[in-house]
């Protein structure tokens, strides 16, 4: 869809929502590079547990305060969440890749108040409900030149590997 204003990175799931009704979904925030395969992160959100309506990738990161983190239970549900904080009391980062199914869905729907970016207006309320993918696989925020221009690096090395 063209949003001719940016509803923001919730706004645009929830206006499109029915698109995704009875399917997996999947959202990727656009500003990132990530190298690997998202076929174990689907395998991971379809045998999620129960109580989790979102999957969510996460990856080591060198830099958290840049990035939102969480901290996670041996079960891998997300326990606390923190969205770019000046001291972030943990590495593991929200990698802004999420899979979701129907009750996610229709938990969105019964959200109050006006909802626009994902992971303030959303992440939060779902703690305790979001079942992490942990990654190991290149990921890198790409919304400056310098870490854009390593990704495209990393890009011509792999579109190189010859897959037959």
């Amino acid at each position: 869809t063209h949003e001719k204003n940016l509803l923001g990175t919730a706004k645009t799931l929830i206006c499109n929502k029915e698109f995704f009704r009875n399917k997996v979904g999947i959202l990727i925030h656009a500003d990132n590079f990530y190298e690997g395969d998202l076929s174990d992160f689907l395998i991971a959100h379809l045998s999620k547990p129960k109580k989790c309506l979102l999957t969510m990738l996460t990856f080591t990161t060198d830099i958290p305060k840049s990035c939102g983190v969480v901290e996670i239970d041996s079960d891998g549900i997300v326990t606390k969440f923190y969205e770019k904080v000046k001291n972030p009391p943990t590495n593991l980062a929200n990698g802004a890749i999420y899979a979701f199914n129907n009750d996610f869905l229709d938990y969105i729907n019964q959200l109050p108040g006006t909802i626009s970016d994902f992971s303030k207006d959303i992440i939060p309320s779902l703690v305790g409900k979001i079942h992490s993918y942990h990654t190991d696989s290149v990921y890198l925020d790409i919304g400056n030149y310098d870490a854009y221009a390593k990704a495209n690096n990393i890009a011509k090395d792999f579109q190189k590997i010859d897959f037959d």
